[in-house]
C-alpha cells in the first residue's frame, strides 16, 4: 500500500473484519473499521510463504511424480495444513501395523440386588489381567460366593448441556450415525432451515459455518432441540 499511496498511507488505512458476504456484515465492517494489527499481518505474510513452500512446491512434484510413474496428469494438492498432518497419519498407521496384540482377561459379576430389576454387572478391581493364571485364581475365589457391600459413596455431579455442533463436528457426527457425506449433510441442513424459518436465507458454504444446531442423534431419530444463527 505505501508504494501505490506513498509513506503515510499505512498510518491512515484502517482494516474491514467480515467473515461472510452478506450486505449486513459488510456494511457493518465499513462502518466500525478497525486498526491495523501489524502482527495479524505478518502472521498473514507467514501463511503466504507456507502456502508456496508446501502447497506450489509439493503439489507440483507430486503432480510431475504421478505423471512420470503413470503417464497419466493426476493433479494432486498438498497443503501447509493436510501436509503435516497427512505425515502424522502416516506414522500413526505405522505404529498400528507394527502394534502386537496382546491377550487379556477381565473379570466381571452380575450382581442380582435386590430392589433392582436389572442385573448390577461389577468390574474387579485389577482391570486387565495379563496373566491367565491370576486371572482364573481371581475368578476361582468368587465363583458361586455371594457379594458383600464394605462401602457406598455418594456424588453429586452436574451435567453440562452439550456444546452446540460447528461444521466438523456436525459432519462427523451425521457421518458416523448415518452414513451422511458433507456434500449431503449440507442439503439437508439447508432445506431444514428454510422450512423452520422462510425468512432465513442461506448461501452455502459462507454461512453454513455459522449455523449452530443443538441436534441429539440415534438409530432412527434426529431430534432438533434448537437452531440459532449468530
Amino acid at each position: 500500500m505505501k508504494y501505490a499511496c506513498g509513506e503515510n498511507s499505512l498510518d491512515n488505512a484502517v482494516r474491514m473484519k467480515f467473515s461472510t458476504l452478506t450486505d449486513e456484515d459488510i456494511t457493518a465492517a465499513y462502518e466500525k473499521p478497525l486498526d491495523i494489527d501489524f502482527n495479524q499481518v505478518d502472521s498473514g505474510i507467514a501463511r503466504h510463504v507456507l502456502d508456496f513452500l508446501f502447497g506450489v512446491n509439493i503439489s507440483k512434484s507430486l503432480t510431475e511424480s504421478v505423471m512420470e510413474t503413470t503417464k497419466r496428469y493426476i493433479q494432486l494438492s498438498a497443503g501447509r495444513v493436510q501436509t503435516p498432518t497427512l505425515a502424522i497419519l502416516v506414522e500413526r498407521e505405522k505404529e498400528i501395523q507394527k502394534f502386537i496384540p496382546e491377550p487379556y482377561w477381565m473379570i466381571k459379576a452380575d450382581l442380582d440386588v435386590p430392589g433392582i430389576d436389572e442385573l448390577v454387572t461389577a468390574d474387579h478391581k485389577a482391570g486387565k489381567i495379563f496373566d491367565k493364571n491370576v486371572a482364573d485364581g481371581i475368578f476361582a475365589d468368587c465363583d458361586g460366593k455371594n457379594a458383600v457391600v464394605d462401602g457406598i459413596d455418594v456424588r453429586e455431579t452436574v451435567k453440562a448441556p452439550p456444546f452446540p455442533f460447528d461444521l466438523g463436528s456436525l459432519q462427523s457426527e451425521a457421518y458416523a450415525v448415518f452414513g451422511f457425506s458433507p456434500k449431503k449433510l449440507s442439503k439437508l441442513l439447508k432445506t431444514f432451515i428454510q422450512r423452520v424459518s422462510p425468512h432465513i436465507h442461506v448461501h452455502l458454504p459462507k454461512n453454513f459455518q455459522r449455523v449452530l444446531v443443538w441436534i441429539k442423534f440415534s438409530k432412527n431419530l434426529v431430534t432438533v432441540a434448537h437452531l440459532r444463527i449468530r
